[in-house]
């Protein structure tokens, strides 16, 4: 969950899975609310469509100094971006100005990092930004 100062509303991203589904075919959704406990309005149930990479997995959310906000996910691909052909790697994507949509391929990292890694984690340490 992030704080959006510009809409002062919590964002939160979750992941879910359809019935019956593989846990590789999962989906992020975003729901806002103005307290940091809820209740949450689910406004897009589908956030996914909007990221580049489809089959989505482990993800998290990071707010910039300058409040541009970022999601780090890990998706399952088959060497779509990238030299390999190697499947669940990383991508980092600028999201939109309320933070519940990502800007997709015109503002994403392509794939990067090792084969299978998952959890990822977003800081910053004066300019340099580390994942875990």
């Amino acid at each position: 969950m992030i704080y959006n100062a510009k809409t002062q509303l919590y964002v939160m991203w979750y992941n879910w899975l359809p019935p019956d589904i593989s846990f590789t075919l999962s989906y992020f959704g975003s729901a806002v609310s103005s307290s940091p406990v809820g209740p949450f309005k689910v406004v897009n149930a589908n956030a996914s469509d909007t990221l580049a990479f489809d089959n989505v997995g482990d993800f998290a959310l990071f707010v910039d100094d300058d409040a541009s906000a970022y999601i780090i996910y890990t998706a399952h691909i088959s060497g779509k971006w990238g030299p390999s052909n190697e499947t669940h790697r990383m991508s980092v994507e600028r999201l939109s100005d309320d933070y519940t949509t990502a800007l997709g391929k015109t503002a994403s990292s392509g794939f990067f990092g090792m084969c299978a890694w998952i959890a990822r984690l977003m800081i910053a340490n004066v300019a340099l930004y580390v994942t875990d």
